[in-house]
């Protein structure tokens, strides 16, 4: 067994948002501040510990972290509980920031030591810039104007799978509503339907079934119709635009690793969900519409005329 003793010193955090910045700093690593979770141990045989020292840093207290193997990979994470953003309030993240001392005591003879920075939003973690640890002094550290796409998927890949620094919807009507004193809506009691299996899947039970869905893409041919207009012949069924959508129920996603083999059958999975989605937005053209002449709030109006338009432009 082989173990690294690491210690991390000051650490200061600035988040840019678009409505204000924040800064969040740790000169006193006080144990209760902070969660420590092993999110990665390939060779089942890894452990850790961490917990405050009172002096010795840079200056003053640190903490410590301690890592033990014999092979493979170990993954953990060290979360602050306070340092927190909600884009939702907040605004959107705009650059994050980061600056941090560190020093090595006891290298981890035969492994590489990496030390980065990691954010966790909607249960997964995100990792960013890394520094190969071999200091045997304190060394400062700092990385600036980090965006979304500074950070992966933990040991994924990069770019669009970082985290999701903007307001959805759902994020944006929780906080209207809590603004004028109502409750906000928890769908959490629906999340029964099992999800997929496939690698990269978070394992969480869903909401919706993308894996049966039956299509109707009639909405296609309506749009583009050069002879026949649905507001003049209300009547006319128009054809669908791929048939066989509306003829059984099919997946929209990968339910296995199964699935992605043979590209034909991938292939076919990526055509319905290219379906799938923007049936869903054209709905916009008409609902929000339909929403906004029953709104008796100018503020509630503005809401639901801006949505519309964005989910025409989607589709």
């Amino acid at each position: 067994m082989k173990a690294c003793l690491v210690c991390l010193g000051v650490l200061c955090v600035g988040v840019s948002c678009i409505n204000a910045a924040t800064v969040f700093f740790d000169g006193t690593f006080n144990n209760a501040d902070w969660n420590e979770t092993k999110i990665v141990d390939t060779a089942n045989n890894g452990s850790f510990s961490a917990f405050q020292m009172a002096s010795g840093g840079n200056p003053g207290s640190f903490r410590e972290t301690n890592q033990s193997l014999n092979q493979g990979l170990l993954g953990v994470s060290h979360l602050r509980s306070m340092f927190a953003c909600n884009p939702s309030t907040q605004g959107a993240i705009t650059s994050i920031d980061v600056s941090y001392d560190l020093q090595e005591f006891a290298p981890l003879g035969g492994f590489e030591v990496v030390y980065g920075i990691l954010a966790f939003q909607n249960n997964t973690y995100y990792i960013g810039p890394t520094e190969n640890l071999n200091q045997s002094s304190w060394t400062s550290f700092s990385h600036h104007g980090l965006t979304e796409a500074s950070f992966s998927d933990t040991f994924g890949a990069s770019g669009p799978l970082g985290p999701n620094d903007e307001i959805t919807h759902y994020t944006f009507l929780n906080a209207y509503l809590m603004s004028k004193g109502a409750a906000p809506a928890n769908l959490e009691q629906f999340r029964t339907l099992p999800g997929s299996t496939a690698t990269g899947s978070s394992g969480k039970p869903r909401l919706t079934n993308f894996m049966q869905l039956t299509l109707d893409t009639s909405w296609w041919t309506r749009y583009r119709s050069r002879v026949n207009n649905p507001d003049l012949d209300p009547n006319f069924v128009f054809p669908q635009a791929v048939p066989d959508l509306a003829k059984g129920q099919f997946t929209a996603i990968p339910r296995t690793d199964a699935d992605l083999k043979p590209d034909e059958h991938i292939q076919a999975i990526a055509n319905t969900a290219g379906f799938h989605m923007p049936t869903i937005e054209q709905g916009g053209n008409t609902l929000y519409p339909s929403m906004a002449q029953r709104a008796s709030s100018a503020e509630v109006l503005r809401i639901l005329i801006s949505i519309g338009p964005t989910e025409t432009m989607h589709f």
